[in-house]
């Protein structure tokens, strides 16, 4: 058995968890007219029976009309209800908490909204918020917010990540607006009910696109959003070992965030990606995990694209029975469910 701490439980936030290990967001398309079905539930159920720490869900829109640019995804709306307890109760049977991420995918949609404008081909195909757009979005996600509590959910996520609404906001660097919404979440949900925050340096279609090009950026950010109430910070990069600081930095995006915001910090980033890695010595095992967290880097470390293929990688992982972890495959989120 797998003895360290990262496999061990802990409180975070307020929530007792059964080890540090999550369960990243990822959009599945299998909730028609944004009500997540049966077959949702047991999704995640899977992934909780597999010992998961905590589950955050795939992003959950508000409900505004240009929020969705992926089809069947689930919202948090009134109808929605009754649907998201069936699954946060199933993931509840196992003892596992689990957080809504609230989204909106912004100037991805076509059309869209963002922070700014978006022009293709000579036209204007995202439009810019104006202010009447923000006061309409402010209320959207308080009521979201107020979905998400009702539905049973131990906590929140927002999405400010990957080029998507708020995102916009950051990376052109109107953190006020954020913080709006933060401190309309937080007099919505209550000072007792945990509020993660995901941000990242990459955006779907451009890997590359990083606006967070030194600490002293990170700083900037990270420190309104810490006194508007966060609870829990998610910066998400593509690998965990890397950092956008360059290749003498060792403590990477989640490093600093924990460094500058003194706030309980999940690094992601192609963790358990390659399971022939887990035991070696190199960026992706395992022991690399375990070092990084040793020495203070982060508080939990979030899993990905290894759930789809195999819903008990943690007890497995923890069993190191690593020859039974079922590998990730690229075809695996259209054929796995």
């Amino acid at each position: 058995m797998n003895t360290h701490p990262l496999f061990q439980p802990c409180s975070i936030a307020g929530l007792s968890l059964k080890n540090r290990f999550v369960m990243a967001p990822m959009t599945r398309r299998r909730s028609p007219n944004g009500i997540p079905t049966d077959q949702v539930a047991e999704h995640y159920a899977k992934r909780a029976k597999g010992e998961i720490g905590l589950i955050i869900s795939e992003g959950a829109l508000i409900e505004h009309p240009l929020a969705n640019s992926y089809g069947d995804v689930p919202y948090l709306k009134e109808e929605a209800i009754d649907a998201w307890r069936k699954v946060v109760s199933r993931v509840h049977d196992f003892d596992t908490p689990m957080f809504a991420q609230i989204w909106h995918t912004g100037p991805v949609a076509r059309p869209g909204v963002s922070k700014e404008a978006v022009i293709e081909d000579g036209e204007e195909v995202v439009r810019a918020a104006t202010e009447e757009d923000k006061k309409q979005l402010l209320e959207l996600y308080s009521s979201a917010a107020s979905v998400a509590r009702r539905s049973g959910f131990d906590g929140i996520e927002l999405h400010c990540a990957h080029g998507y609404l708020l995102d916009s906001f950051l990376r052109a660097g109107d953190t006020g607006y954020v913080v709006e919404v933060l401190r309309e979440l937080r007099t919505q949900v209550g000072v007792e009910f945990p509020i993660c925050l995901r941000f990242s340096t990459w955006k779907v279609g451009e890997f590359e696109a990083n606006y967070i090009d030194s600490v002293q950026k990170l700083e900037s950010i990270l420190d309104p959003l810490c006194d508007a109430g966060i609870d829990i910070f998610h910066p998400s990069v593509r690998r965990f070992w890397v950092s956008p600081f360059g290749e003498e930095d060792d403590l990477g995006l989640a490093g600093w965030t924990r460094k500058i915001s003194g706030k309980p910090t999940i690094t992601v980033g192609n963790i358990g990606l390659v399971t022939s890695e887990l035991t070696e010595e190199g960026p992706q095992s395992l022991a690399e995990l375990q070092r990084r967290f040793d020495v203070g880097y982060f508080d939990l470390a979030a899993l990905a694209r290894p759930l789809i293929t195999e819903p008990a990688w943690v007890s497995k992982a923890a069993s190191e029975d690593y020859g039974a972890i079922q590998d990730f495959y690229p075809d695996a989120p259209k054929e796995v469910y």
